[in-house]
């Protein structure tokens, strides 16, 4: 049949996911309790990013179990383009306090798992980009407004689209701005009522054409 690729962003029809590495964030696989040694079967040194490319290559054989794994490491490989890898130490030796690690002070954990899980909270911070939808940065409002849109859509048995709720985002984000917008010159109104009136008509024009210019602004 004709037509483009839908790529996950239109409605109406199969999400196909291409498209999807334009939307889906970067990929930081942060693998904790990791007491392996980052070299290869000859001795070399293996960076984190070659010991996740690794996991990633596909595994030989045919059976049930194998074409899943395999099937998540492309959807993986395809979806997730910038990706890299953390590993991080056990936090604590002993079995007992792993179960409880949550109410433990970080003066009971490891010193290098501290070091590690300081240096893994900076590089998040600092090199986490601003999500973005078409190439529009998306702020908490909008966030909410996206992750509403899938689960209403799951929740009535449907497969969420980026394009369909994406444009209910937007819909929603202008009607909200058109509201404060008009509620911001009615305001403006009702103070210049209260405060200046009456007024000759240049006067009158010129305070009108600000408030319609400061609503335009508030839009």
């Amino acid at each position: 049949g004709g037509g483009g690729p839908r790529g996950g962003w239109g409605g109406g029809g199969e999400e196909t996911g291409e498209g999807f590495a334009e939307v889906f964030p970067s990929f930081l696989w942060v693998v904790r309790d990791f007491a392996l040694q980052l070299v290869t079967s000859g001795g070399s040194t293996l960076s984190q990013r070659d010991y996740l490319e690794r996991s990633l290559q596909q595994t030989p054989g045919h059976s049930p179990q194998v074409e899943e794994k395999n099937r998540v490491r492309r959807m993986l490989q395809a979806f997730f383009p910038d990706r890299d890898c953390v590993t991080l130490k056990r936090p604590v030796e002993d079995e007992e306090s792993l179960q409880g690690l949550d109410t433990l002070p970080d003066q009971a954990l490891r010193p290098e798992f501290l070091v590690q899980a300081k240096q893994l909270r900076e590089r998040v911070f600092s090199r986490a980009p601003p999500k973005r939808v078409k190439g529009a940065a998306v702020d908490g409002a909008m966030l909410i407004g996206l992750a509403s849109a899938y689960a209403d859509a799951m929740n009535k048995g449907g497969v969420p689209t980026v394009g369909d709720a994406w444009t209910s985002v937007c819909s929603s984000r202008n009607a909200q701005a058109a509201y404060s917008a008009v509620d911001f010159a009615g305001s403006a109104a009702q103070a210049l009522e209260d405060g200046r009136l009456p007024l000759g008509d240049a006067d009158l024009e010129h305070c009108l054409g600000m408030m319609v210019e400061e609503a335009r602004m508030v839009y």
